[in-house]
């Protein structure tokens, strides 16, 4: 689909695209890593199926992540300790 769009303008917007659809597809990785689940809302990272709309954490995911940061940050503080 090229929105009317042509030359060097469809190639930037097809730039872009890619561009945000490895940061979602990275982050929905990333969220699983850490033990995220999917969520039901089409416009959250953790949704299952890829949007170009997608950009969202929820309050879940990010509880997740602040969990897992938390974590280790205190195993690399005991590491240091010791």
């Amino acid at each position: 689909m090229t929105l009317g769009l042509e030359g060097q303008e469809q190639r930037k917007a097809y730039r872009m695209r890619r561009a945000h659809k490895g940061a979602v597809a990275f982050l929905h990785a990333f969220g699983h890593a850490i033990g995220a689940e999917h969520e039901s809302d089409a416009v959250a990272v953790m949704h299952p199926a890829y949007s170009p709309e997608q950009g969202v954490m929820s309050e879940r995911t990010r509880s997740v992540l602040e969990v897992a940061l938390r974590e280790q940050a205190r195993e690399a503080d005991a590491a240091s300790a010791a």
